[in-house]
């Protein structure tokens, strides 16, 4: 309204000063210019409140949808059943669309589409008013409105493709640097930084042409706009001045307020592109949101579970058997990473662990014995054959319920930010530990051979550590290894999977922690399968279980049994890990010997000058 209020004031102005009317006298549509001039400060006080309560409700849903689609973008990532997902979708990625992804969203959701709809109504306001001031020179206008809104459609539909594009290479751009600095001692050592800062350089290189696409599609889009909106401008100012000099109904008042209209058009014009602008951006990075969340909807055990597809996992004692440890099977059991279906780990595996008994898996180097921990995880469905543990089909068994009855303790320690004893309660839901007494928490920590070292911090069981590895905190691995076993021990698991869990002990914590173990197998209180190559940690297994190269089971046996055969399938491994180790010994000291030889030489050389 302010444009044509703008026009009868000129105009009222204009008359008051062809008819010698005093200024105060002046009447603007029936009421004294004072009065008139009051009730449009008011209507101005107005309206400025009405837009500072518009950009503070839409800054407020903006952060709300925000951590909403945060929040549910966590709640899938979390709960994804198998480890396929994280196999295809890297760290670096997913954070990527967690942050850059999900305020693109929420910018396009809430800012963009309140602004579509404030100035889709001033847009058509203001053509309303033009077509009240002079209909035959609004015909233009409307003809660029037509145009401009088909270029818009086109504009953003190229702006999806960018916007995604431009999201993917962001993320694989995060995807490298989260590697790089993942490994960066392993950089270092290799003296690898100008490589690995080239390879950086090339994503973003890649991201770079995508920016330079995305600016050149939003400058000619811009420029497409301005040069319409100057154009009607021009347009309109000589066709309203020849109107007003050739003596038609135009007046100059309403010629300002014709023109102040296209203005308004102009700018909500901009206003409407840089808001599909961003509405299409959003739509890019809402498709890779999408993509995560569409998972849920193929793949949802917790679905599956309520629908009764899935049962949850009894712990019950099976039928005629000893103690109270889970019986472990595995039939026939074929099984092939799904990024790569035609190499296949296992074809055929058989094996079968008694209940509360220990067993050892051995075998060569990347031969399925971690993946066995995987697949009794349920990170991953086999491709053919079935596991039994408790008598169970795990394929029809929830994998949250399977997995509140196994421990298991991996190679490399992982540890949660906080308090040693939040991380050894970690396991346990919270109504179990509220039931933890500091006398349980200290037991299992001697069993983990952690108690002395924790008591011997400055803040005890009370003392903040980092997470992640044990390189991100001040604990050593080994310590850090413990306090895994120790976590592991307070589940008071029935099955319990060490993978290479003590290769980072030293030979008297390894030997107290296996004393530990042992104990529990004599009383039948839980199932012990390890995956170890040091000769201490398989000797102290009741059974040994050995793989070969192809993936089958090559001999199953009492480990002393199996020891003593010089034939034995075990005897052989064990020889040919000592026969490595002695030769990689030689090979160091072979090149001590160099060393020390170029030494005296080069000492003999300088003695001759």
């Amino acid at each position: 309204m302010q444009p044509r209020i703008t026009g009868i004031v000129l105009d009222s102005v204009k008359n008051s000063m062809d008819n010698d009317i005093p200024f105060f006298d002046t009447t603007v549509m029936g009421y004294s210019i004072g009065v008139f001039s009051a009730g449009f400060s008011l209507l101005m006080l107005i309206c400025f409140a009405s837009y500072w309560t518009r950009s503070y409700l839409g800054q407020i849903l903006g952060e709300t949808v925000t951590l909403k689609i945060r929040s549910k973008l966590m709640k899938s990532l979390m709960y994804k059943d198998t480890m396929k997902f994280y196999d295809v979708n890297k760290t670096g990625d997913l954070l990527s669309r967690l942050s850059a992804d999900c305020q693109q969203v929420s910018s396009g959701i809430s800012q963009s589409i309140t602004e579509v709809l404030r100035s889709t109504m001033l847009y058509g306001i203001s053509v309303a008013m033009m077509a009240s001031i002079s209909p035959i020179m609004t015909i233009p206008v409307l003809i660029w409105s037509g145009i401009y809104f088909f270029l818009v459609r086109n504009y953003g539909a190229q702006q999806v493709k960018v916007s995604k594009s431009w999201s993917e290479k962001l993320g694989g751009l995060g995807k490298i640097a989260q590697e790089q600095l993942d490994s960066i001692k392993n950089i270092k050592v290799n003296n690898s930084e100008r490589k690995e800062l080239r390879r950086y350089h090339s994503g973003l290189k890649d991201l770079f042409k995508v920016i330079k696409t995305r600016s050149l599609l939003e400058t000619n889009f811009s420029v497409i706009t301005y040069l319409g909106m100057d154009t009607l401008v021009v347009v309109s100012l000589f066709w309203g001045a020849y109107s007003i000099l050739s003596g038609g109904t135009m007046t100059i008042g309403n010629l300002t307020a014709f023109l102040m209209y296209i203005e308004y058009c102009s700018v909500t014009v901009q206003y409407l592109g840089n808001a599909f602008s961003s509405i299409s951006k959003s739509v890019g990075s809402g498709k890779r949101l999408f993509e995560i969340l569409d998972d849920d909807l193929e793949n949802s055990p917790y679905k599956d579970l309520q629908k009764g597809k899935l049962k949850k996992f009894s712990s019950r004692k099976v039928a005629n058997t000893i103690g109270t440890g889970f019986p472990v099977e595995f039939k026939n059991v074929d099984f092939a990473y799904p990024l790569r279906p035609d190499n296949f780990i296992f074809k055929n595996l058989n094996f079968k662990v008694q209940e509360g008994s220990s067993v050892c898996i051995v075998g060569p180097s990347g031969k399925g014995k971690s993946t066995i921990a995987s697949l009794l995880l349920k990170y991953y469905p086999v491709n053919h054959g079935s596991i039994i543990v408790n008598d169970q089909d795990i394929s029809s068994i929830s994998s949250s319920s399977l997995r509140k009855k196994i421990a298991v303790v991996q190679q490399v320690p992982s540890l949660i930010t906080g308090t040693i004893r939040e991380n050894i309660l970690y396991g346990l839901t919270e109504k179990e530990a509220k039931l933890i007494t500091q006398e349980d928490i200290e037991e299992v920590c001697k069993q983990a051979n952690c108690h002395t070292f924790i008591s011997q911090l400055p803040n005890g069981y009370d003392e903040k550590i980092s997470g992640g590895s044990s390189n991100s905190n001040s604990l050593s691995g080994g310590q850090s290894q413990r306090i895994c076993i120790a976590r592991a021990l307070m589940k008071k698991p029935k099955l319990l999977v060490l993978d290479e869990a003590t290769s980072a002990l030293d030979v008297k914590s390894e030997k107290l922690v296996n004393d530990a173990l042992v104990g529990l197998v004599k009383r039948r209180e839980c199932t012990i399968i390890s995956i170890a190559h040091r000769l201490s940690t398989i000797q102290s297994s009741e059974n040994v279980i050995v793989l070969n190269d192809k993936g089958y089971v090559e001999e199953v046996g009492p480990f002393w049994e199996l020891y003593s055969d010089d034939y034995s399938a075990l005897s052989k491994l064990l020889r040919e890990d000592i026969m490595a180790k002695n030769q990689e010994k030689k090979e160091i000291v072979d090149d001590d010997e160099i060393i020390e030889q170029k030494q005296s030489e080069n000492e003999n050389d300088n003695n001759g000058f």
